[in-house]
């Protein structure tokens, strides 16, 4: 069973935040996912800007107390996806 939440703030005409929450209620482990996304209307483009309070690297190069992978705003984005693909897919949603 699963439990999702939207809520969208719209910033201007062409971008929102949305932050959205999904949570897998049969699961003990890892059962809530937090992302933070920003929604571009005018190129159609949604992308993570955190998960569970974390966001991506802006600058490879940067110094961090923790140094994240190069790739880990990709890596957000693709779980993400995954995550909306179980919403569409897994009969979560109804039509």
């Amino acid at each position: 069973m699963y439990n999702a939440r939207f809520f969208l703030t719209e910033l201007s005409k062409h971008s929102s935040v949305c932050d959205f929450t999904f949570s897998n209620l049969d699961s003990k482990l890892l059962n809530s996912f937090q992302f933070e996304l920003n929604i571009y209307h005018d190129v159609e483009l949604c992308e993570v800007n955190s998960f569970n309070g974390h966001s991506p690297s802006r600058f490879p190069f940067q110094f961090e107390k923790f140094p994240k992978s190069l790739d880990e705003k990709s890596q957000q984005n693709r779980f993400l996806t995954e995550v909306l693909d179980i919403i569409l897919t897994s009969g979560f949603y109804e039509k």
